[in-house]
């Protein structure tokens, strides 16, 4: 049986046929679409883990809000997912420790007790 079928059956889309559009996100000099698979600070390409690109994505593409990590987990790594909400956590500190040496790391907070955070006001 093909993949797409299997997918159909069960009612599972991947993240990418859930979210992701032609159109690029800009946000300050941070750039990121998902149709080329690509993150860009300024000129400079950025490489991430796929996960990692995921969050980013997601993250952009709702700034300004507070993301549980339950939520996260629902959203990326899809309601099947057998992982702890901890490890949320070790994505966030990677794409933080990648985004880092561009100065971007602040972008992704934490909120103690409630979730992580895009904040769109430290964009430079």
């Amino acid at each position: 049986m093909p993949l797409d079928s299997i997918r159909h059956e069960i009612g599972r889309e991947d993240y990418w046929e859930r979210h992701c559009s032609e159109q690029s996100i800009e946000l300050g000099s941070l750039h990121l679409s998902c149709a080329a698979n690509s993150v860009r600070a300024g000129n400079v390409q950025i490489f991430l883990r796929p996960m990692e690109l995921r969050l980013l994505h997601f993250l952009m593409t709702h700034p300004g809000e507070v993301h549980p990590r339950k939520r996260l987990l629902k959203e990326i790594w899809g309601e099947w997912a057998v992982v702890g909400v901890r490890t949320v956590d070790v994505h966030i500190r990677r794409l933080r420790a990648t985004l880092q040496p561009f100065g971007l790391d602040n972008l992704v907070r934490t909120i103690h007790c409630r979730g992580y955070l895009f904040s769109k006001s430290d964009i430079c």
